[in-house]
């Protein structure tokens, strides 16, 4: 059996050029990935009824702070964004494009509340983060929702007490 001879400088040369080739690839699938922008919503109501969902016996709370954090390289870099609900009780958080490059960049996001203004509605139905849901992905824009969060009165209110009429 006969072996084959290959110089040395060939398998190195063979190697960078593989390594190159796999660097630009890597490079070039990385690029495509990159978003223009990334934007997470989500809403804060008081539940004064204790529902479970906006009705008509709740109201939105304007002025709710709730914090965006993300767990980038494992444990090693957290990122965190408070934002402040509008006068419609929503909140919209725009990240920083250059931070996702992957195909679900915010996989390990999560949204939490951090306060209701109201001394009457202030108790979190729900304090666990919230994950996020892919809403849109258009022009650049991919757009991720964030469940409801709710506050509630520490003790329900008489006018959801009414009596049904048959």
């Amino acid at each position: 059996m006969a072996l084959l001879e290959i110089p040395a400088q060939s398998i190195v040369l063979g190697f960078f050029l593989s390594y190159l080739a796999l660097g630009a690839a890597t490079n070039s699938a990385t690029e495509e990935k990159a978003y223009g922008s990334v934007v997470v919503t989500g809403n804060v109501f008081c539940d004064a009824c204790l529902e479970g969902r906006p009705s008509q016996n709740g109201y939105v709370i304007s002025g709710a702070s709730v914090a965006l954090e993300c767990s980038l390289n494992r444990k090693t870099m957290t990122v965190s964004i408070t934002a402040e609900t509008d006068e419609n009780g929503e909140f919209k958080v725009e990240l920083p494009s250059n931070i996702f490059h992957s195909d679900d960049p915010l996989n390990k996001c999560w949204v939490k509340p951090l306060r209701s203004p109201y001394d009457f509605c202030r108790i979190p139905s729900n304090s666990e983060p919230s994950r996020l849901t892919l809403l849109s992905e258009s022009n650049g824009v991919v757009t991720y929702n964030a469940a409801s969060f709710s506050y509630r009165h520490e003790t329900v209110p008489a006018s959801c007490y009414r009596e049904a009429i048959f």
